[in-house]
């Protein structure tokens, strides 16, 4: 999992460079980097099991207080940061009419940030020892 952080994290800054680059002018050379943000979107896969071993043990509205509870402050609001900006963009784009490209990177950015914080959490929840996980899928969970 630690793994998977890290390339979501690498995402994350890449995604933030590229829109840095798109808002400049910069469309066409960053092509192939872009196409490299789609496949890395595949790293998210896991969250899948992830939050489904979340949700076991603290409920199926519980994943998002896992990650809320686990995560630092700062990682929270700047994921809070950027669902804002990604707002705000999203409007500006509508009103001028023909930068996608600028609202394809805003959303790869802000996917990554919540994929980065998911995995993040997860990995504190399971070195916390507060998540209680099963060993197996035939052992009951206990909730909270």
């Amino acid at each position: 999992m630690v793994v998977l952080m890290w390339i979501t994290s690498a995402g994350f800054f890449l995604s933030i460079i590229i829109h840095i680059a798109t808002w400049l002018g910069y469309d066409m050379a960053l092509i192939t980097l872009f196409r490299v943000l789609h496949y890395g979107i595949l790293s998210g896969l896991p969250l899948f099991v992830i939050s489904g071993r979340v949700a076991r043990v603290y409920g199926k509205k519980g994943f998002i207080e896992a990650v809320k509870r686990h995560c630092p402050r700062w990682m929270l609001i700047t994921i809070g940061l950027i669902i804002i900006y990604s707002i705000v963009v999203a409007f500006i784009i509508i009103v001028r009419q023909g930068y996608t490209m600028i609202v394809m990177t805003d959303g790869m950015m802000l996917s990554y940030a919540g994929m980065t914080a998911c995995y993040y959490s997860y990995i504190h929840l399971k070195s916390s020892g507060n998540g209680n996980f099963p060993r197996d899928d035939n052992q009951s969970c206990p909730s909270e």
